[in-house]
């Protein structure tokens, strides 16, 4: 029987805040990396990251989207325009995601098979 050891995920980060992007929980700029909330994302792994104008995603090793920051035009996909400070499951119309892009306002995800 294999044991396979499991990562610790830990999201770092830094610089403009204005409207949570950083995933801490308020909106302070930080001028040095620091620890994220990453409790949504605990028991997960990260995939890939990706930032638009004042919002961020990550995406999980099972192709689950997670979201915070700025959301005036909906670019965080939760169905609401209000800005997100910590991150939050993005639901994505039960597809697995390959890849994600974003812009300024908008958020891009790439699915299918892996």
């Amino acid at each position: 029987m294999e044991t396979r050891s499991r990562l610790t995920f830990c999201l770092y980060a830094w610089g403009a805040n204005s409207y949570g992007q950083l995933g801490q929980s308020h909106v302070e700029d930080q001028c040095v990396p620091w620890l994220s909330d990453g409790s949504a994302l605990q028991d997960r792994t990260a995939r890939a990251v990706g930032g638009g104008g004042g919002h961020s995603v990550v995406l999980t090793g099972s192709g689950e989207v997670f979201v915070c920051g700025q959301n005036h035009k909906g670019q965080l996909g939760l169905g609401h325009n209000t800005d997100v400070l910590t991150l939050h499951l993005c639901p994505v119309l039960n597809h697995k995601v390959a890849n994600v892009a974003c812009g300024w306002d908008f958020t891009l995800l790439l699915t299918g098979e892996q």
